[in-house]
Formats: structure tokens, C-alpha cells, sequence
């Protein structure tokens, strides 16, 4: 979501081009329940939670517990004492403590469905990436 709010402040004519791309499939697909491009972002941003959680094979509580221990062992003035940059990477982490305690076991279960799928297409992705530099 962050990157689509990124290109509608820094790029409007490209993000309401995408917003356009993503409303034309809006009631065409079964598989596509959104009707612009934020829904669209939210519903990506929920799967690649669901995606990483379900790689993740700790209990909700485990979870909890480890964001718990990471919240008491960096403490708002210990993180104010830090380096930006280990700042930024601790509370990154307990962010993404805190969505994974949230992700739904419906949405673990969908990831699963579709890992190799996903999985296939975050690679090229990357691989895509990489062939453009």
C-alpha cells in the first residue's frame, strides 16, 4: 500500500492510469473482488502477510511473546539512543510481529493454496529486476 500511495503523491497521471487498469476488471472476474487500485493494494499487501505467516510455522502466541520481548528489550528511549538506521530496522520488525499475530488462519490457509504460485512469481519478478539493472 505504502508504494501505491508513493505513486499517487509522486506520479498522479501513472496511479490514475493503474486506478483505470484495476477498475475495468471490477465484477469481470470472480477472482478479482475489488474496484480500485487501493483495494487492489490492500488485498496484495494481505496476501504477502498471509504468505510470509504461513512460512512461518511459530503459534500466534509465540508471536506475541517474541514482539513482546522485543518491545521490553528496546525500549522507546533505548531506540531513541539508536543509530536511524537500527531504529528503523527494530521497529520494522515488531511491525511485522504485529501484523503477522493478526493474519487470520482463512488467510494462512489461501496462502498455502497458492504458494507455488506466488512463490513462482515473486521469483521473476526478482529475476526481472535484477535483468534490468
Amino acid at each position: 500500500m505504502k508504494n501505491l500511495e508513493e505513486l499517487k503523491a509522486d506520479h498522479p497521471d501513472y496511479y490514475a492510469r493503474m486506478n483505470d487498469i484495476v477498475a475495468a476488471f471490477e465484477n469481470k472476474e470472480e477472482y478479482m473482488p475489488f474496484s480500485n487500485a487501493e483495494e487492489w493494494a490492500k488485498l496484495g499487501d494481505r496476501l504477502m502477510l498471509a504468505l510470509y505467516a504461513s512460512n512461518d510455522h511459530r503459534s500466534t502466541a509465540a508471536l506475541i511473546e517474541q514482539r513482546q520481548e522485543f518491545e521490553n528489550k528496546f525500549s522507546p528511549t533505548m531506540l531513541g539512543m539508536m543509530p536511524k538506521e537500527s531504529k528503523v530496522q527494530i521497529e520494522g520488525v515488531i511491525e511485522m510481529l504485529k501484523s503477522m499475530e493478526n493474519v487470520s488462519e482463512k488467510d494462512r490457509q489461501i496462502a498455502k493454496q497458492y504458494k507455488t504460485q506466488l512463490v513462482f512469481s515473486l521469483d521473476n519478478d526478482v529475476k526481472e529486476a535484477q535483468d534490468r539493472e
